[in-house]
């Protein structure tokens, strides 16, 4: 679960992620949040809404 900044911007994008892929993009046990920036989350998920691929399949 991301516990980091969650500002508009985030939250504009946690509403354009569940829309698509019908969940949070935080809601992944294998992913380790705590261990991303800001930044690097946000470009995660803008990554998965332009290539239409889920969070688990862009972070390595």
């Amino acid at each position: 679960m991301w516990e980091g900044l969650f500002d508009d911007k985030m939250r504009n994008l946690f509403i354009e992620y569940d829309e698509k892929f019908g969940c949070d993009p935080d809601t992944y046990e294998e992913i380790a949040y705590h261990a991303m920036s800001y930044d690097e989350f946000v470009g995660y998920i803008e990554e998965c809404l332009e290539k239409g691929l889920e969070i688990c399949d862009v972070v390595k």
